[in-house]
């Protein structure tokens, strides 16, 4: 089983449904079908994908790096912002 590495960046599901444009349970069904290797598990049985396996499912579908970078850098703004709106409720 993978472990968390100081070399891979991993990424929250919500970061990578907003950057693959998808809902969250359309994200668990990629996960669960492989098409994210390296994915793992937390303790509390979250999913982090690593965000090579990300830029690499983008690049699949021929979407070019430049527009992946957009995209993390978008899905980073909305996690914080759905963090925010959580530790106010």
């Amino acid at each position: 089983m993978p472990t968390l590495t100081a070399v891979e960046k991993y990424l929250r599901p919500s970061q990578v449904a907003a950057m693959c444009g998808v809902h969250l349970t359309t994200l668990a069904d990629y996960c669960d079908a492989g098409r994210f290797p390296g994915t793992i598990r937390t303790a509390g049985g979250h999913r982090r994908i690593p965000e090579s396996s990300v830029i690499a499912f983008l690049q699949r579908l021929n979407i070019p790096a430049e527009r992946c970078e957009t995209l993390r850098e978008r899905a980073e703004r909305e996690a914080a912002a759905s963090r925010r709106m959580a530790a106010i409720r």
